[in-house]
Protein backbone atom coordinates (compact mmCIF):
# COMPACT_ATOMS: atom_id res chain seq x y z
CA UNK A 1 0.00 0.00 0.00
CA UNK A 2 2.73 2.29 1.00
CA UNK A 3 4.26 1.92 -2.69
CA UNK A 4 1.26 2.85 -4.32
CA UNK A 5 0.59 5.92 -2.44
CA UNK A 6 4.72 6.58 -2.78
CA UNK A 7 4.02 6.25 -6.84
CA UNK A 8 1.41 8.52 -6.59
CA UNK A 9 3.62 11.13 -5.34
CA UNK A 10 6.40 10.63 -8.08
CA UNK A 11 3.88 10.69 -10.44
CA UNK A 12 1.54 14.12 -10.02
CA UNK A 13 2.91 16.78 -10.50
CA UNK A 14 2.52 20.05 -8.74
CA UNK A 15 1.23 23.06 -11.03
CA UNK A 16 2.21 25.24 -8.30
CA UNK A 17 5.92 24.25 -7.65
CA UNK A 18 6.30 24.24 -11.32
CA UNK A 19 5.66 27.57 -11.65
CA UNK A 20 8.08 28.83 -9.09
CA UNK A 21 10.70 26.91 -10.17
CA UNK A 22 9.78 28.68 -13.66
CA UNK A 23 10.34 31.75 -12.00
CA UNK A 24 12.87 31.24 -9.91
CA UNK A 25 15.20 30.28 -13.13
CA UNK A 26 13.99 33.07 -15.34
CA UNK A 27 14.64 35.48 -12.24
CA UNK A 28 18.28 33.52 -11.98
CA UNK A 29 18.65 34.22 -16.13
CA UNK A 30 17.80 37.91 -15.57
CA UNK A 31 19.80 38.71 -12.92
CA UNK A 32 23.18 37.08 -14.61
CA UNK A 33 22.00 38.87 -17.71
CA UNK A 34 21.78 42.05 -16.18
CA UNK A 35 25.11 41.88 -14.24
CA UNK A 36 26.96 40.47 -16.97
CA UNK A 37 25.67 42.85 -19.41
CA UNK A 38 26.29 45.68 -17.15
CA UNK A 39 29.75 44.63 -16.71
CA UNK A 40 30.35 44.30 -20.50
CA UNK A 41 29.08 48.07 -21.24
CA UNK A 42 31.32 49.15 -18.33
CA UNK A 43 34.73 47.66 -19.45
CA UNK A 44 33.69 48.65 -23.13
CA UNK A 45 33.07 52.12 -22.19
CA UNK A 46 36.32 52.33 -20.64
CA UNK A 47 38.62 50.59 -22.87
CA UNK A 48 37.33 52.44 -25.97
CA UNK A 49 37.20 55.37 -24.52
CA UNK A 50 41.20 54.76 -23.65
CA UNK A 51 41.76 53.59 -27.34
CA UNK A 52 40.23 56.66 -28.46
CA UNK A 53 43.07 58.68 -26.52
CA UNK A 54 46.16 56.47 -27.31
CA UNK A 55 44.82 56.96 -31.41
CA UNK A 56 45.07 60.66 -30.90
CA UNK A 57 48.47 60.53 -29.13
CA UNK A 58 50.58 57.51 -30.35
CA UNK A 59 48.00 56.72 -33.75
CA UNK A 60 45.77 54.05 -34.47
CA UNK A 61 48.16 51.17 -35.49
CA UNK A 62 50.66 51.59 -32.34
CA UNK A 63 51.54 48.47 -30.15
CA UNK A 64 49.94 50.15 -27.18
CA UNK A 65 46.07 50.91 -29.27
CA UNK A 66 45.88 47.57 -30.68
CA UNK A 67 46.57 45.64 -27.48
CA UNK A 68 43.22 48.00 -25.22
CA UNK A 69 41.27 46.64 -28.34
CA UNK A 70 42.43 43.43 -28.06
CA UNK A 71 41.28 43.76 -24.97
CA UNK A 72 37.98 44.84 -25.59
CA UNK A 73 37.72 41.28 -28.09
CA UNK A 74 38.89 38.91 -24.63
CA UNK A 75 35.49 41.00 -22.95
CA UNK A 76 33.21 40.61 -25.48
CA UNK A 77 33.94 37.35 -26.57
CA UNK A 78 34.04 35.96 -22.57
CA UNK A 79 31.72 38.03 -20.48
CA UNK A 80 29.91 39.46 -23.53
CA UNK A 81 29.23 35.81 -24.75
CA UNK A 82 27.24 34.36 -21.37
CA UNK A 83 25.60 37.45 -21.05
CA UNK A 84 23.86 37.35 -24.46
CA UNK A 85 22.96 33.73 -23.92
CA UNK A 86 21.75 34.55 -20.07
CA UNK A 87 19.60 37.23 -21.65
CA UNK A 88 18.22 34.63 -24.26
CA UNK A 89 17.23 32.31 -21.57
CA UNK A 90 15.63 35.18 -19.73
CA UNK A 91 13.72 36.53 -22.43
CA UNK A 92 12.61 33.39 -23.91
CA UNK A 93 11.08 32.41 -20.03
CA UNK A 94 9.25 36.21 -20.32
CA UNK A 95 7.90 35.25 -23.91
CA UNK A 96 6.25 32.04 -22.56
CA UNK A 97 5.00 34.00 -19.63
CA UNK A 98 3.59 36.44 -21.92
CA UNK A 99 1.63 33.81 -23.89
CA UNK A 100 0.12 32.39 -20.65
CA UNK A 101 -1.17 35.94 -19.91
CA UNK A 102 -2.93 36.01 -23.07
CA UNK A 103 -4.92 32.72 -22.58
CA UNK A 104 -5.99 34.43 -19.54
CA UNK A 105 -7.21 36.95 -20.32
CA UNK A 106 -8.51 35.29 -23.88
CA UNK A 107 -10.47 32.95 -21.68
CA UNK A 108 -11.90 35.89 -19.50
CA UNK A 109 -13.11 37.95 -22.86
CA UNK A 110 -10.69 40.77 -21.67
CA UNK A 111 -9.47 43.05 -24.79
CA UNK A 112 -7.55 44.88 -23.23
CA UNK A 113 -5.74 42.29 -21.19
CA UNK A 114 -5.27 40.27 -24.63
CA UNK A 115 -3.69 44.18 -26.16
CA UNK A 116 -1.52 44.31 -23.13
CA UNK A 117 -0.19 40.28 -22.82
CA UNK A 118 0.48 40.76 -26.88
CA UNK A 119 2.41 44.09 -26.95
CA UNK A 120 4.43 42.22 -23.78
CA UNK A 121 4.74 39.05 -25.70
CA UNK A 122 6.16 41.19 -28.88
CA UNK A 123 8.73 43.04 -26.39
CA UNK A 124 10.09 39.90 -25.19
CA UNK A 125 10.15 38.41 -28.82
CA UNK A 126 12.28 41.18 -30.25
CA UNK A 127 14.36 40.91 -26.53
CA UNK A 128 14.95 37.09 -27.72
CA UNK A 129 16.08 38.46 -31.25
CA UNK A 130 17.98 40.85 -29.88
CA UNK A 131 19.91 38.51 -27.11
CA UNK A 132 20.07 35.72 -30.09
CA UNK A 133 21.73 38.29 -32.60
CA UNK A 134 24.21 39.37 -30.02
CA UNK A 135 24.75 35.69 -28.99
CA UNK A 136 25.04 34.73 -32.81
CA UNK A 137 27.82 37.44 -33.66
CA UNK A 138 30.31 36.48 -30.81
CA UNK A 139 30.46 33.14 -31.11
CA UNK A 140 31.06 33.64 -35.10
CA UNK A 141 33.72 36.29 -34.07
CA UNK A 142 34.94 33.97 -31.31
CA UNK A 143 35.64 30.90 -33.48
CA UNK A 144 36.79 33.14 -36.37
CA UNK A 145 39.90 34.40 -33.66
CA UNK A 146 40.16 30.50 -33.00
CA UNK A 147 40.56 29.82 -36.21
CA UNK A 148 42.81 32.70 -36.64
CA UNK A 149 40.36 34.19 -39.50
CA UNK A 150 40.81 37.36 -37.90
CA UNK A 151 42.59 39.07 -34.63
CA UNK A 152 41.40 40.08 -30.90
CA UNK A 153 41.59 43.46 -32.31
CA UNK A 154 39.36 43.33 -35.14
CA UNK A 155 36.84 41.41 -33.09
CA UNK A 156 37.27 43.66 -30.23
CA UNK A 157 35.73 46.98 -32.89
CA UNK A 158 33.35 44.66 -34.36
CA UNK A 159 31.91 43.01 -31.29
CA UNK A 160 32.08 47.06 -29.60
CA UNK A 161 29.98 47.84 -32.25
CA UNK A 162 27.34 45.26 -32.21
CA UNK A 163 27.08 45.47 -28.04
CA UNK A 164 25.77 49.15 -29.24
CA UNK A 165 23.15 47.65 -31.45
CA UNK A 166 22.16 45.63 -28.77
CA UNK A 167 21.47 48.09 -26.17
CA UNK A 168 19.60 50.45 -28.51
CA UNK A 169 17.26 47.52 -29.21
CA UNK A 170 17.49 45.93 -25.80
CA UNK A 171 16.01 49.41 -24.50
CA UNK A 172 13.10 49.79 -26.86
CA UNK A 173 11.98 46.06 -26.82
CA UNK A 174 12.48 46.43 -22.98
CA UNK A 175 10.10 49.42 -22.81
CA UNK A 176 7.05 47.47 -25.07
CA UNK A 177 7.71 44.51 -22.64
CA UNK A 178 7.14 46.52 -19.73
CA UNK A 179 3.97 49.07 -21.16
CA UNK A 180 2.69 45.47 -22.01
CA UNK A 181 3.33 44.23 -18.75
CA UNK A 182 1.81 46.96 -17.12
CA UNK A 183 -1.31 46.82 -19.08
CA UNK A 184 -2.02 43.63 -18.65
CA UNK A 185 -1.58 43.82 -14.60
CA UNK A 186 -3.69 46.61 -14.67
CA UNK A 187 -6.70 45.28 -16.63
CA UNK A 188 -6.72 41.28 -16.24
CA UNK A 189 -9.85 41.46 -13.97
CA UNK A 190 -12.09 38.28 -14.09
CA UNK A 191 -15.64 37.92 -13.55
CA UNK A 192 -15.50 37.75 -9.96
CA UNK A 193 -12.90 40.89 -9.98
CA UNK A 194 -15.60 42.98 -12.09
CA UNK A 195 -18.48 41.39 -9.66
CA UNK A 196 -16.32 42.81 -6.75
CA UNK A 197 -15.71 46.28 -8.04
CA UNK A 198 -19.87 46.75 -8.23
CA UNK A 199 -20.31 45.67 -4.86
CA UNK A 200 -19.72 48.06 -1.26
CA UNK A 201 -16.82 46.03 -0.48
CA UNK A 202 -15.23 46.88 -4.20
CA UNK A 203 -16.29 51.01 -3.89
CA UNK A 204 -14.25 50.82 -0.81
CA UNK A 205 -11.02 49.94 -2.48
CA UNK A 206 -11.03 52.63 -4.73
CA UNK A 207 -12.50 55.58 -2.13
CA UNK A 208 -10.49 58.54 -1.95
CA UNK A 209 -8.64 58.73 1.46
CA UNK A 210 -10.45 62.24 2.51
CA UNK A 211 -13.93 60.32 2.30
CA UNK A 212 -12.73 57.42 4.51
CA UNK A 213 -14.84 57.19 8.14
CA UNK A 214 -12.21 58.26 10.91
CA UNK A 215 -11.52 55.34 13.28
CA UNK A 216 -11.00 57.43 16.49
Amino acid sequence: MDDGKDSNRSTTSDPLAEGEESKFWQALAGTAAAGLLAAQSIGDNALSSYARTLTQTIGENAQATKTVYAQMGRLHILIGGFGYLAGFVAALYSLGSDFSNWQSALRNGNRTAQYGALTAAGGSAGLVGNFGYGLQRTVITGRDVLLRRVTLEVAGRHLGQVLGRVNLLGLVFSLLQLGGTWVYNRYNLDRHDRWLETTPWGALTVMPHSMCIPTN
